[in-house]
């Protein structure tokens, strides 16, 4: 099986892809982050001599149950 990743640049990273966001498809499943970061420094390998640390987080493993946490406009905080 294959998954579509979005990755999200900030900061250095940003700067060195040229981008903010990336779709990758296709990336094979399951993956680990370091399998994933390679993918990353395959696509962009100035990150690795720039010290670009990966930060990966996946809904699916931080959110195991989403229908609790969304939020509708009538139970979302207030923006101030």
């Amino acid at each position: 099986m294959t998954a579509q990743v979005t990755v999200l640049f900030f900061a250095k990273s940003a700067e060195l892809a040229g981008l903010k966001e990336e779709e990758l498809v296709a990336v094979p499943t399951p993956i680990s982050s370091k399998d994933l970061w390679g993918l990353l420094l395959r696509k962009h390998p100035r990150f690795a001599s720039a010290g670009v640390l990966p930060m990966c987080v996946s809904p699916t493993e931080c959110d195991p149950e989403p229908a609790r946490t969304t939020q509708t406009p009538s139970t979302a905080p207030e923006s101030s």
